[in-house]
């Protein structure tokens, strides 16, 4: 004849003994998460889809990149990497200091700085001009249409005029010239700054923030580009596409943990003890002091996945980076946010609930006794 249990509910288990035991369930879960998910990412980085896949994702990069550096907004070193703003503003002004030199190399002598100085430090760049200018260049050539502007000439005067727009650009351009080049005592100091001094210069700073307004401002409108708004879409469906698989794997090894650390063990311990409550010396009862029943166990299972889930998160950002929150699927971050709500109200229901009981203590009709003898009816 099957034995039938009763419990002593005065041994209910308090708050710090709840919490501690489903906080370790939650670290091992997590842990074994990260385990397997390195497990199945490396697997799968291996795998001839995820290598064609990058190279299709590395293509379309690549082409948006040409084209950025087709349009000056962007440039290249010797081997042919994209190098950062700061070479590409430094580029910019060394083109300028040519320029103001080549119109005016008297006051350059004056200042003490003569041809061979300025050919000794800038060297392999060409005298800024509306062809070669990296700010110009994209509205004044790369653009069909400027501001509704269409001929060159025109599109000229609305690149000065943006110039114009720009504060403290009337300190440092001579913006009544057909081309706006820098002031000859600024093109000077910018000189000293960068190749005989290391003063601050004020000049440089006002200048880099002109440079970086006026570059954002293109990146901006090159986004927009038919031809750049297709790579990415094809960017993005191909990138997608590789972080779906690997938010499946996270999802897999967030199950298979589950059933290890969790599930499992209730199969050999007493009352449906899991590990983090067999170590806090808890157990499971239904809420009438009597052994749990499968359909119970069951609801409480399901709540217990749910609201652990969210640890994937943590898991998906330690795996992949940032880059697999930015493109993952909605359906990913509804069930995420799903699952942090839940685990929150959980925890708020146990913490000012009368009977320390948590939303899936009720909704399981279930709750946790301290661990001791049970009593055979």
């Amino acid at each position: 004849m099957k034995k039938n249990y009763s419990y002593n509910s005065d041994f209910k288990a308090p708050f710090s003994k709840k919490f501690a035991s489903d906080a370790l369930d939650l670290v091992l879960i997590l842990i074994c998460t990260i385990l397997l998910a390195f497990i199945g990412y490396f697997s799968f980085t291996n795998t001839a889809y995820y290598s064609s896949q990058v190279n299709y994702v590395n293509e379309r990069i690549d082409h948006i990149n040409d084209l950025a550096v087709d349009a000056k907004l962007a440039a290249v070193d010797e081997k042919g990497n994209l190098v950062d703003n700061v070479i590409l503003f430094n580029r910019y002004l060394d083109s300028h200091i040519l320029l103001s030199y080549s119109t005016n190399p008297r006051a350059f002598n004056e200042a003490g700085i003569d041809q061979a100085s300025v050919d000794k430090n800038i060297k392999n760049q060409t005298i800024a001009n509306y062809e070669n200018d990296s700010l110009a260049f994209f509205y004044v050539h790369y653009l069909d249409e400027f501001n509704g502007k269409t001929s060159s000439d025109e599109k000229q005067i609305e690149f000065v005029s943006l110039l114009s727009e720009q504060k403290n650009s009337e300190e440092l351009y001579n913006l009544e010239e057909t081309f706006p080049s820098l002031k000859t005592e600024v093109a000077i100091e910018i000189f000293n700054y960068l190749y005989l001094s290391s003063t601050v210069d004020d000049s440089y700073n006002q200048l880099g923030n002109i440079f970086l307004s006026v570059l954002n401002n293109s990146i901006s409108i090159f986004q927009t580009l038919p031809e750049v708004v297709t790579l990415y879409d094809e960017y993005d469906q191909g990138y997608g596409s590789i972080l779906d698989i690997i938010n499946i794997i996270l999802a897999l090894a967030f199950l298979a943990s589950f059933l290890l650390i969790y599930l499992l063990p209730s199969f050999f311990m007493q009352d449906a003890q899991s590990i983090g409550r067999h170590i806090n010396k808890v157990i499971i009862a239904s809420k009438e002091a009597k052994r749990v029943k499968v359909p119970s166990l069951i609801i409480r299972y399901l709540c217990n996945f749910i609201s652990y889930f969210f640890i994937v998160f943590f898991v998906a950002f330690f795996i992949s980076g940032v880059q697999s929150l930015v493109y993952s699927s909605s359906p990913f971050y509804i069930f995420l946010l799903i699952s942090f709500i839940f685990c929150l109200i959980n925890v708020i229901f146990t913490l000012f609930n009368k009977n320390v009981n948590s939303l899936t203590d009720i909704l399981s009709g279930s709750v946790y006794l301290l661990a001791r003898e049970v009593k055979e009816e």
